[in-house]
């Protein structure tokens, strides 16, 4: 065990991890897998991507969701390399560092396609200027947030002081508490959207009913809740010995609740071609409405508008 915990700073985490201790029989096949599933749903999301922007669509979602699949692809490789040098804590750190950090993508593109879905529903209301800025706040709340997580996932690694540990650990639990409610968001938001009466809707995207929308958004976030409420959940247990890891630290709860549900986020966004139901054409300076199309099909209707989005 001596040799496990080598001398540091850097040092070597005495608790039980999600994932438990990485190795080279299971991890490397298994995050080998992963690499090859993320670079392929990263692959299409940039040819959508790329395709959109050749007829003048700049879809930006499509690259944000082409971006976290990489980060995922970065982070099994991490993975890959500290279960072959076990003792390098620097590998330890990025794959903990990266594992926490990129599915915040996800959180912010899926609470994107809800404040679309809030503007269809309640385009009076969803567009005011204190709406939208409430919005654009919320958007940016979430950095410091994550600064805050990262730099105390890192200093945790660099320190054995009780003390510190547990600073470094509430701060852990308020961040993962934090983007639990942040990624839960779209739900309530959409919910609300769909059931408040309005008098007024404004249809987007092809095909344009809302009601398919809002099943898009409601599936992804009960996904990322259930995957981020794992993560809170093992976050909030008593700390446990390294060797004495309970079910939630093993392997098929880690890779079933982390990269599995946002594999299947990911492929639902590709799948149900988001960037054409949640696209709103431009308008130009004359107020006539860009004529864009998808394989022919115009964007949208020409009652849609391009609203200033947060």
């Amino acid at each position: 065990m001596d040799a496990l915990f080598p001398k540091g700073p850097p040092y070597v985490p005495r608790n039980a991890q999600l994932g438990g201790l990485v190795n080279t029989k299971v991890d490397v096949p298994v995050s080998a897998v992963f690499i090859a599933i993320f670079a392929m749903l990263a692959a299409t999301h940039m040819t959508i991507f790329q395709r959109n922007k050749r007829r003048g669509i700049l879809f930006i979602p499509s690259g944000a969701t082409f971006g976290f699949c990489m980060s995922r692809i970065v982070t099994f490789s991490m993975r890959i390399a500290w279960a072959k040098d076990l003792l390098n804590v620097s590998l330890a750190i990025a794959a903990n560092v990266f594992v926490s950090a990129g599915v915040i993508i996800l959180f912010i593109v899926n609470l994107y396609y809800a404040r679309r879905i809030h503007r269809g529903y309640h385009p009076r209301f969803a567009n005011t200027l204190a709406v939208t800025r409430v919005f654009r706040a919320y958007y940016f709340s979430i950095i410091p947030v994550l600064i805050m997580v990262i730099t105390a996932t890192v200093v945790s690694f660099y320190t054995m002081a009780p003390k510190r540990l547990k600073s470094c650990r509430d701060i852990q639990r308020f961040g993962m508490m934090y983007f639990l409610v942040f990624c839960f968001m779209p739900i309530p938001v959409v919910l609300l959207s769909r059931f408040v009466p309005s008098t007024t809707k404004q249809k987007f995207g092809t095909p344009d009913r809302l009601i398919h929308k809002v099943f898009i958004v409601l599936t992804a976030g009960v996904l990322l809740t259930l995957s981020t409420g794992f993560r809170v959940g093992a976050a909030y247990s008593p700390p446990r010995p390294m060797f004495d890891p309970t079910w939630f630290h093993g392997k098929p709860a880690f890779y079933c609740f982390i990269p599995m549900l946002e594999v299947l986020v990911v492929l639902m966004y590709a799948v149900t071609r988001v960037d054409r139901r949640f696209y709103i054409p431009k308008v130009n300076k004359e107020g006539d409405l860009e004529k864009k199309h998808h394989n022919g099909a115009d964007a949208g209707s020409n009652e849609e508008l391009e609203e200033t989005e947060a």
